[in-house]
């Protein structure tokens, strides 16, 4: 893994718990407490680095979903 993406993976694991329950994503106003309650601090790149976690993970559900 790359050191500079490390950050958006952690953030992303941190708030693993915090998906809504319709399938659109994150909560984000909750990501933000759980991320405070870590101690991580968000910059606008780590963000940007964490949803395109956060969709290709969005993705790979659905296909898995079609799947079925």
């Amino acid at each position: 893994m790359f050191r500079c993406n490390a950050l958006a993976l952690t953030a992303f694991l941190t708030v693993s718990t915090q998906w809504q329950g319709d399938g659109n994503g994150i909560s984000y106003s909750n990501a933000a407490v759980a991320w405070k309650l870590a101690g991580l601090e968000i910059t606008p790149d780590t963000f940007a680095k964490f949803q395109v976690l956060e969709v290709e993970a969005i993705n790979a559900a659905r296909e898995q979903h079609e799947q079925i």
